[in-house]
């Protein structure tokens, strides 16, 4: 009775802290800094002004518009951009919950499943949108949720709800792909999970994925279609210029495996890296700079709700040397952390190994999990490679990869021996991440 009182308390204070400090960065963090944020702002005024998608060519049009349709309706009822940033809050913090829920199902001790949301919370890849105008935030939450309903399915038998879960992850997916581009790969995922599903026979699992197929489907069908009318194409953004370079040519091949001795030497200004996995490990562990303490931008104008933004120097009174060593040190924690997450891999891909050998039943579960990891990460190549810029990395195209991660991390890290060093780690990054990203 009195660890589980103990238990409750300690998931009380987190959930104080996690409130008070993402309720304080959204007070003081400016929504109009950051070098697109201004476009992103403009899409959801537009739409709201004329109850129409913004006209070809306006920057961020071609996104996909829920995102800003949700966006526009709380700016006509509130009129206040801060609520707006409320909602990526709201959507951040109902992900960080569905991760804690689906540790609780997995039957993962309470306290390590604290260990774990807490270290999920304050990790830089995630809090990146999460009180930004963006629709990254809302998108990876959406996928999120596709992910772990998906997940709940393999840890009890099928029965009557299985067919409305799948309708479910239909929904979210759909709603996903109305937001973001970046969750294009979970349908895929979840395609293919309803095929590793336990107890099911094959017309029960082809009748699943007609389900899901159609569901999705239908949902996303009239607007792709309006985009491929408007811009000739399905998986792309107009923001930028795009390569001339084919999707099957390389970078130089040093980008792709080389990891440069002066790493973390300027983890504030991500376009500075040249080196993919240099660049993985800051968007996972640092990339939060980029828009809150960050590099400096073309002096250039731009009205956006009834302002005009002058977008210089982002968060100027942020930067300094001791934050950048902050930084730093955060990138260093990293390290750390990433060999015990690259352990857990390993070992789930052992029992996957062992899944298909029909020797580990529970090995679907760890399957289905490094499949999603494996289609986000496969967009991701396929993004980077369409624009000149390969080192200009969105958290929203790694986050669901990271949630499947920390999820196959918490499943397969349960020995003390492994966990204990690895809780170390995880709670020594949690509190420096606290202490770098609370807003002044």
């Amino acid at each position: 009775m009195i660890q589980k009182n103990i238990r409750h308390l300690g998931l009380l204070v987190f959930s104080f802290v996690f409130c008070i400090f993402n309720l304080h960065n959204i007070l003081v963090y400016d929504p109009f800094w950051g070098y697109d944020a201004p476009g992103h702002i403009r899409v959801a005024q537009y739409i709201l002004e004329h109850h129409s998608l913004p006209v070809v060519g306006t920057y961020a049009a071609s996104n996909p518009p829920f995102y800003y349709i949700w966006s526009a309706m709380i700016l006509g009822l509130t009129g206040s951009i801060k609520m707006v940033q409320l909602s990526s809050f709201l959507f951040f913090t109902l992900g960080i919950g569905c991760f804690y829920q689906l540790l609780k199902i997995m039957k993962i001790a309470p306290s390590r499943s604290l260990v774990w949301t807490v270290f999920f919370s304050f990790l830089a890849v995630g809090l990146e949108y999460c009180y930004m105008v963006f629709n990254y935030g809302m998108g990876y939450a959406f996928s999120i949720f596709a992910i772990a309903i998906m997940a709940s399915l393999f840890l009890k038998k099928p029965g009557p709800n299985t067919k409305w879960a799948i309708i479910g992850i239909g929904i979210l997916i759909g709603l996903g792909m109305l937001t973001s581009l970046t969750n294009c790969a979970i349908i895929i995922a979840c395609a293919c999970g309803i095929f590793l599903l336990p107890d099911l026979k094959l017309t029960k699992r082809l009748a699943y994925f007609s389900i899901l197929i159609l569901t999705v489907g239908a949902m996303v069908f009239p607007y792709y279609k309006y985009k491929m009318q408007q811009y000739d194409c399905f998986f792309c953004t107009k923001n930028r210029i795009e390569s001339k370079r084919a999707l099957t040519e390389a970078y130089d091949p040093y980008f792709y495996y080389g990891f440069p001795a002066t790493g973390f030497d300027k983890p504030y200004y991500p376009n500075d890296r040249f080196t993919l996995w240099l660049t993985l490990h800051e968007t996972f562990y640092g990339d939060y700079f980029e828009y809150l303490i960050g590099p400096s931008y073309a002096n250039t104008t731009a009205p956006a709700v009834g302002r005009d933004l002058p977008l210089t120097l982002v968060g100027q009174h942020f930067i300094g040397p001791n934050r950048i060593a902050e930084m730093r040190i955060l990138n260093i924690l990293g390290l750390g952390i990433s060999g015990f997450l690259i352990l857990a891999l390993g070992q789930s891909l052992l029992r996957s190994w062992k899944f298909f050998r029909g020797t580990d039943a529970d090995g679907a579960l760890d399957c289905f999990l490094l499949l999603s990891m494996a289609g986000v990460f496969a967009q991701f190549l396929v993004y980077i490679h369409r624009y000149p810029n390969g080192v200009n990395v969105h958290s929203g195209y790694l986050y669901p990869a990271v949630f499947c991660w920390l999820i196959l991390a918490a499943r397969n890290l349960k020995k003390p021996g492994l966990f204990a060093p690895c809780a170390v780690f995880c709670s020594a990054y949690s509190l420096m991440s606290f202490w770098t990203f609370w807003l002044h």
